[in-house]
């Protein structure tokens, strides 16, 4: 009866484990998203006509094109990719006069969503209309995108690591 009980509550962890896996994955999408327009409009001068965030996001982080952001990612720069997202999130809070270094996590979360209420609608379209997208495919595996890295330190929930063999 105790083995039976046992392995039942094991079984309980592990799908509690794995929601909040798909709930670390959505919200990690979420932001992933909402960092790229953010980047692209306010640092990169993303303009409302614009067909694709993809040059204006190489641009808010200083790449010449976005050929050469595709390059960089494909080649495994990390350090790089990631140093220039950090110049980027302090460009783009030195808009709102936030210091993305020293500014309390509260104080860049409200800019952050401030900036982001602001986006012009058709961007506001592109974000919900990608995030639809990626909910019908399931949350996707953001866990070695550099983009999110410096953006939150989110760990693994603590529940999955004991399941871990």
């Amino acid at each position: 009866m105790r083995r039976r009980i046992l392995r039942r509550l094991d079984v309980l962890e592990k799908e509690e484990c794995s929601r909040s896996l798909r709930r670390q994955a959505s919200l990690a999408t979420i932001s992933f998203f909402y960092w790229k327009i953010l980047l692209a409009y306010y640092v990169g001068g993303l303009k409302p006509n614009d067909e694709d965030p993809g040059e204006a996001e190489a641009r808010s982080l200083n790449y010449e094109s976005r050929n050469a952001y595709l390059k960089a990612l494909f080649q495994g720069e990390k350090t790089e990719i990631n140093k220039r997202f950090k110049n980027a999130a302090r460009r783009l809070f030195a808009q709102v006069g936030a210091d993305f270094d020293r500014s309390p996590p509260s104080v860049l979360f409200e800019s952050f969503l401030r900036m982001a209420n602001q986006l012009p609608e058709p961007w506001l379209s592109w974000l919900w209309s990608n995030l639809r997208e990626e909910c019908r495919s399931g949350p996707i595996n953001t866990s070695s995108n550099v983009a999110l890295e410096f953006v939150s330190a989110a760990e693994e929930p603590t529940c999955c690591r004991q399941h871990e063999s």
